[in-house]
């Protein structure tokens, strides 16, 4: 046999054969990017309806939790116009500091006095509004009684009382 018959069966042979180059392995799949956080949310502690004028007098807190859920009341609003929703507690009783949200607005207390947040916003007569009562600060664990009064103040003009 000539000698490049004898290279081309040997190139044969190695090709086909079991010592054939191995194909290089597949890359290893890319690590998944990292997905955010989804974002946090207080949690909830109670959900309620209530009527605008209603009194709610409630208890923020358990006295075991450093960070309660939040309280949400639904005020559907007969009219339209500016609801005022006053929030009181006594802040001195375990330093805390509690706030206001009405839809996604957060009214914080403002020392020295802290008690009463007031909040206002303007409203259409039959939507249903979430006003929320959330932590703003806390020296020790909250157990705090507050009351939440609110008014349905006309358009053009103030109301000159609160309603209970």
């Amino acid at each position: 046999m000539s000698r490049a018959a004898l290279l081309l069966i040997i190139a044969l042979s190695a090709a086909c054969g079991r010592d054939a180059i191995p194909a290089p392995a597949p890359s290893p799949t890319p690590p998944a990017a990292p997905q955010p956080p989804p974002p946090t949310q207080s949690p909830v502690a109670s959900v309620r309806d209530v009527m605008v004028g209603e009194r709610v007098e409630d208890i923020f807190g358990d006295g075991r939790t450093i960070h309660p859920g939040e309280h949400h009341f639904f005020v559907t609003v007969p009219t339209s116009g500016t609801l005022a929703v006053s929030l009181s507690w006594n802040p001195l009783e375990l330093g805390t500091l509690l706030m206001l949200k009405m839809e996604d607005q957060a009214v914080r207390p403002s020392g020295p006095l802290w008690s009463p947040v007031v909040g206002r916003l303007r409203v259409e007569a039959g939507r249903r509004y979430l006003v929320a009562v959330g932590l703003a600060g806390a020296d020790w664990l909250p157990q705090d009684p507050f009351v939440l009064t609110s008014v349905l103040e006309p358009d053009g003009r103030e109301a000159s009382r609160t309603l209970r």
